[in-house]
């Protein structure tokens, strides 16, 4: 929450993705792909949670 009279922001999920100059940039696959460099699914958390036809669909 922020001082009285102040505009603040809460935050409920933050997303961490930072631009990078062009030259330096990742393609979205290097972090977010089946060959990630981060286990998604395994070590943070974020399996489906229904079948994929499911999720997609809501």
């Amino acid at each position: 929450m922020g001082i009285p009279h102040r505009p603040y922001t809460d935050t409920f999920q933050l997303l961490n993705h930072q631009i990078s100059p062009a030259s330096e940039v990742l393609p979205c696959s290097d972090c977010h792909g089946k060959s990630a460099r981060m286990d998604l699914t395994g070590e943070l958390g974020y399996q489906l949670k229904a079948s994929e036809s499911t999720v997609c669909t809501q």
